[in-house]
């Protein structure tokens, strides 16, 4: 049976050797790691270049680099209020 999950559905359409990010949870002392899918589940992977709570791409079960962490960034955002007034005079 098909599954309804939408991420399970969207996972099964990737092709082998695609590249992901996860989360790194842990690095286990023999040349491998855990690393946490956006899905929650937990996955072994080759290498332990990166730390703990770091994201990483993941390709082929081997850690292909550092991914961007979106919750460091600052972003700014500023509303500008524009008050607009005209005057007009009318002299007869």
């Amino acid at each position: 049976m098909a599954s309804t999950n939408i991420w399970q559905q969207f996972k099964a359409m990737i092709t082998e050797g695609a590249r992901v990010v996860a989360t790194m949870t842990a690095n286990n002392g023999n040349s491998t790691s855990q690393a946490e899918l956006r899905d929650g589940s937990v996955i072994t992977v080759k290498g332990e270049s990166l730390d703990v709570d770091q994201k990483a791409f993941i390709q082929d079960e081997e850690i292909k680099g550092t991914a961007p962490s979106w919750r460091s960034m600052r972003w700014r955002f500023e509303i500008i209020k524009i008050r607009f007034s005209a005057q007009f005079y009318y002299s007869l």
